[in-house]
Parts: structure tokens; C-alpha cells; sequence
């Protein structure tokens, strides 16, 4: 229920008088004040309460998304989406230390598989270049290469875009290969394996042949005394023909062992 203005003021004064004849009887000044107090506010206070407007949302959540985000702008090194070029691709081949290196490149095509392609060959006469020196000449056709030897020596692949005034942009490949102590190790113990499996091939070769131009000897001689010379004729002949047979077993398979 709602009273006018001038009630409240004459219900107030009401509650004043009946508070100075409280003091006056009881003596009290310390609970009288309190309660005098407390009446002559409690109007006041009633009448002018107004409902507290709610604080505006802070924006200290969102700030602190904002700030935790990640840096989005690219970097040096990933500027343009484009991977920037090497220093070891325009190094000259060389030691660096107890390492050699060198590079190889693949020459300008239109595709990067054309690129891979056109490289793989020279990444291997590479190798072998290396290994003839290092070994002596000739000696990579003995070293035995394989695809796992030189992917362990290929240490870095780069694919450059070249821009052609005639025919536009164009791809090459370039790759770093590494030789280090454990390839110049690896390379000279599949060398020596290799020299060594010729050796014993070898042996193994004139053995056979010695032992197949005695027994068509021993076999001639034994035919011709039991015959006692009459087919003799036949029997050269035939001994002939025994040793060529052994000359081409000899040599077919000095031809395997150089394959």
C-alpha cells in the first residue's frame, strides 16, 4: 500500500515525540539514540531506495581469447607459401671439415616428377664418381650401389621454380649428398667384398680349367692305350672337342661373376 508524501512526514514526527518522552522516562540516552535514529532514517531511507542498475558486462573474457590466439603472419621462412633456397645448393663440392659434399641438379623440366626423375640417374653417377676417386678407378662398378646406400648419402632435396623469359616458369630439382666417414666406410667394405668374390671367382675359374684339361688328357691317354692306337684319329677329336668345351664353361662363368 502506498501513503502520501505528507503521511510519512507526520507518521515521523509521531515516532520523534514518542522517542524524547521514552528518553525522558527511562534515562536511557545510549538505546534511546539508537532507536531515535533508527526512526528518524528509516523514512528517509524507505522513500528514496531505487533499484541498483546492474554493472555492464566486463570484456576482460573476450580480451583474454584475443591476447591467446596465436600470431597468424607468416614468418622469414614461410613467406608466400614459398620455402626459401638453400645455401648448400649454389656451394661449390668440396670437404667441410672430415665431410664431403656436393650437389646435383636435375636441369629445368615442367613438372617435378620429370625433375625426380631426370635426378635420380645423376644422384648415382655422382656416386660413383665419388667412389672412383676415392677408391681408385673403376672401382665403382665394384662397390655394388643400391637404392638404401644412396638415400643414407642424399641429405637434402630442395625443388626450385626458375621463371624462363621464353617458356615461363619451370621446375629443378637439386640435392645435397654427404660423404662422411661411415659412407667412405661403407663404400670401401662393399669394395673390398666385391674384390674378394672376384678373387675367389677367379680362382675357382682357372681351377676348373686345369682340372678339365687333365681329365680330357688322363681320358685320351686311357682310351688310346685300350684301343691300342686304332681310334686314335677319333679320340683327338674328341679331346679337342672337350677342351673347347671347357674353355666356354670357363668363360661364361667369368662373365656371370662381372655381372
Amino acid at each position: 500500500m502506498i501513503f502520501p508524501r505528507g503521511s510519512i512526514i507526520l507518521a515521523g514526527l509521531a515516532d520523534l515525540v514518542v522517542g524524547v518522552w521514552a528518553l525522558a522516562l527511562n534515562g536511557s540516552t545510549g538505546t534511546a539514540g539508537l532507536a531515535l535514529m533508527s526512526i528518524l532514517l528509516s523514512p528517509c531511507a524507505s522513500s528514496s531506495a531505487e533499484p541498483a542498475t546492474p554493472a555492464a558486462a566486463s570484456p576482460a573474457s573476450s580480451t583474454h581469447v584475443a591476447e591467446s590466439l596465436p600470431d597468424s603472419k607468416p614468418g622469414p621462412e614461410s613467406r608466400d607459401g614459398v620455402t626459401p633456397k638453400p645455401d648448400w645448393v649454389d656451394q661449390p663440392a668440396g670437404l667441410q671439415g672430415t665431410i664431403y659434399r656436393t650437389t646435383v641438379k636435375s636441369g629445368l623440366f615442367v613438372t617435378p616428377a620429370e625433375c625426380q626423375k631426370a635426378l635420380a640417374p645423376k644422384i648415382r653417377d655422382a656416386v660413383m664418381h665419388y667412389a672412383d676417386e676415392v677408391l681408385g678407378p673403376d672401382a665403382a662398378r665394384q662397390v655394388g650401389l643400391d637404392d638404401e646406400l644412396i638415400q643414407r648419402l642424399c641429405k637434402g632435396n630442395y625443388l626450385e621454380t626458375v621463371t624462363s623469359a621464353t617458356v615461363g616458369p619451370m621446375q629443378q630439382a637439386h640435392a645435397l649428398l654427404e660423404f662422411d666417414g661411415e659412407a667412405r666406410g661403407e663404400l670401401n667394405r662393399r669394395f673390398q667384398a666385391t674384390v674378394v668374390a672376384d678373387r675367389l671367382g677367379r680362382v675357382a675359374i682357372t681351377t676348373g680349367i686345369v682340372l678339365g684339361l687333365l681329365a680330357v688328357a688322363c681320358g685320351y691317354l686311357k682310351l688310346d692305350i685300350l684301343t691300342s692306337g686304332q681310334m686314335r684319329g677319333r679320340l683327338r677329336f674328341a679331346a679337342v672337342v672337350a677342351i673347347l668345351l671347357v674353355a666356354t664353361g670357363a668363360a661364361a662363368a667369368r662373365w656371370v661373376l662381372l655381372l
